[in-house]
């Protein structure tokens, strides 16, 4: 039996079209799970009077796209997980009601970008997820609605990221982390992470094999910094370790 409050829908389902008032009238779901159940389209207005629902999962499914009204009544939902369906495209105003969202998570799709209204006016933001999607550039406008926002958690590894632009993450307030793990990074300077402060950042799995010695500053600007699986020079990776310790830095390379 599930947790009183706990709704799943697993599998097996029928319902590939999620029309208007399809979910509906049930006053004490906090939780709604719809994974693994072949759903292809959310109509607007799928979901209607969920007066408690905090937390809704929509995983393992077909959907490739989010059209705006589709969560206009869900007031009280504070996470929404949108991972490992077939999205390409989200609506600009998709979110523009989820004024209490404190974590968003598109992860394991196939968005080639990402776009500043899905963020906007959500005081509580603190974690978005898009790892695994087709982001190829991290430009600065795409953060833009988040500018003066602390203690976010930002996900973008596993991209074919080929641009990162040098005022991507400008605005931000001491971030907790900034991932960037396996994007395909050769080279790195730090231009992109001038005037941002953070506790972590993770570059693991990338294709670095040496940071100048100019740029440690501008790179390891975090409180600690993760560059796991990177092919580094040996002398290179000796220099960031001394550096690292005379700066009070942890900088992880295995």
């Amino acid at each position: 039996m599930e947790p009183k409050g706990i709704y799943r829908m697993l599998g097996y389902s029928h319902a590939d079209n999620l029309t208007a008032g399809i979910i509906s009238n049930i006053e004490n779901v906090q939780t709604l799970y719809l994974l693994d159940s072949s759903i292809r389209e959310i109509q607007p207005g799928a979901f209607q009077n969920l007066p408690k629902l905090k937390h809704l999962m929509i995983r393992f499914n077909d959907i490739s796209k989010i059209e705006a009204g589709i969560f206009n009544y869900l007031p009280t939902l504070t996470y929404l997980e949108l991972s490992a369906n077939k999205i390409s495209y989200i609506d600009p105003h998709a979110f523009d009601n989820l004024t209490r969202l404190t974590s968003l998570r598109l992860k394991h799709n196939k968005l080639d970008k990402i776009d500043s209204h899905w963020f906007e006016d959500k005081p509580d933001l603190k974690y978005i997820h898009l790892a695994g999607n087709l982001i190829k550039k991290i430009s600065a406008d795409q953060f833009a609605s988040l500018k003066g926002k602390k203690s976010m958690s930002v996900y973008l590894g596993h991209n074919p990221v080929e641009t990162i632009e040098d005022d991507a993450f400008k605005g931000f307030e001491e971030m907790s982390l900034l991932c960037l793990n396996n994007i395909t990074l050769t080279t790195i300077t730090g231009t992109f992470l001038q005037n941002v402060q953070m506790e972590i950042l993770g570059i693991n799995e990338n294709k670095i094999n040496c940071v100048n010695e100019e740029d440690f500053a501008k790179v390891f600007v975090a409180k600690k910094t993760e560059i796991k699986g990177n092919p580094l020079k040996a002398d290179c990776l000796n220099k960031i370790q001394l550096w690292a310790q005379k700066h009070n830095k942890s900088v992880i390379t295995e």
